[in-house]
């Protein structure tokens, strides 16, 4: 996989429950970002349900949107939150790197000082 044929399109919505529900199926895995108005303020996935994670997410007090993205396996979740933690880590509230998924080797490739290596390294692993 070439990172320079992947198009990555999110689209940002407001955070509500209702709107959750009612935009998001049930049961797909997926890393998603909340943002206070323009700012990300929190990075995560959930490796079962999104929609249920985003549902009950204990910030919803905090943020006002939420941008997310459903990926078909947990590893490649992962990679994708540990990009977003990296590249947003000094806006969020979550400063704990994100942990692997449960029963996976895979180490954070982003923790690699040349982010171009640590792209190959990531879809390489993972593709």
């Amino acid at each position: 996989m070439r990172l320079h044929s992947v198009s990555i399109k999110r689209f940002v919505f407001r955070l509500t429950p209702p709107a959750i529900r009612a935009m998001m199926p049930e049961r797909c895995i997926g890393v998603y970002i909340l943002f206070r108005n323009d700012t990300p303020i929190y990075v995560g996935r959930s490796d079962h349900c999104l929609r249920r994670r985003l549902s009950t997410h204990n910030h919803l007090q905090e943020a006002t949107h939420v941008a997310w993205e459903f990926t078909p396996t947990v590893q490649q979740a992962y990679v994708l939150e540990a990009h977003l933690f990296h590249q947003h880590r000094d806006h969020l509230i979550n400063k704990i790197h994100p942990a692997l998924p449960e029963g996976s080797s895979i180490s954070c490739p982003f923790c690699v000082r040349n982010t171009k290596q640590a792209l190959a390294r990531a879809f390489n692993r993972v593709a």
